[in-house]
């Protein structure tokens, strides 16, 4: 596809996610105000929400995975691609895909500490996603978009704020603020490094984690043309 082509395809899916937002605003308008009633309809800003997770660091993870459309991880010998693990092997063949080579010194350096102090370590099991490409990538670069569209469903309280084209705020409204930043974006793979804060009434100290996010995708077109997009997810969360 040519880039003019590329970039009236990204306009268009554009104008059709406007138009969801615009139909959701009428949906939520009707449910919330009663027969004579006076209310306003929410519009979309550039601050956007998206669905709580209530666990502590979630707000900024949960940003990266709804954007994914997916989540999940490449096949590796011997797992089973459905099913989510912590093994070893996932873990050493997640870390040779880190694309190291591409980040600059400052960004080496965070990444490779998050890996090399991991808490936890997932893998999610892997998902066939049926989405042409180019709106795939579309929502990867504009995850507020999708987060705007929860907005104005009235479906969350989480805030996301783009503060450039590769960093964001992030807020479920009860305690958890991080922020999110994407060190390498690529069509076949994605690494966001993400830091955050959780504080609560109920604990006498505030959780802290930083966390590597790895995106993996290839892209398929099935027998009658259809096009599909294959997702992986790797998640490296190391707690302060």
């Amino acid at each position: 596809m040519s880039q003019g082509t590329d970039c009236l395809a990204r306009r268009g899916y554009m104008h059709l996610l406007m138009g969801w937002c615009t139909a959701a605003r009428s949906v939520r308008a009707r449910r919330k105000v009663r027969p004579g009633a006076r209310g306003a309809n929410p519009t979309c800003g550039t601050t956007s929400r998206r669905p709580s997770s209530g666990r502590p660091m979630a707000a900024w993870a949960a940003v990266c995975l709804a954007v994914f459309l997916a989540v999940g991880g490449s096949r590796v010998a011997g797992a089973d691609p459905h099913r989510a693990t912590s093994s070893r092997a996932a873990r050493h063949e997640a870390i040779r895909a880190v694309p190291m080579r591409h980040l600059n010194e400052e960004d080496r350096h965070r990444v490779q500490t998050v890996i090399d102090s991991t808490s936890l370590y997932r893998h999610m099991p892997t998902k066939l996603i049926d989405c042409d490409p180019h709106l795939f990538l579309f929502l990867l670069e504009n995850p507020d978009v999708i987060v705007n569209i929860w907005e104005v469903l009235g479906v969350s309280n989480v805030a996301l704020q783009r503060l450039d084209e590769n960093t964001f705020l992030a807020t479920d409204g009860h305690g958890t603020k991080g922020r999110i930043e994407v060190l390498y974006s690529h069509m076949d793979r994605q690494l966001i490094f993400a830091r955050g804060r959780y504080e609560s009434p109920l604990m006498r100290h505030a959780v802290e984690a930083d966390c590597v996010l790895l995106l993996r995708a290839t892209y398929l077109r099935g027998a009658s043309g259809r096009r599909y997009v294959r997702a992986s997810l790797d998640a490296f969360v190391q707690f302060q």
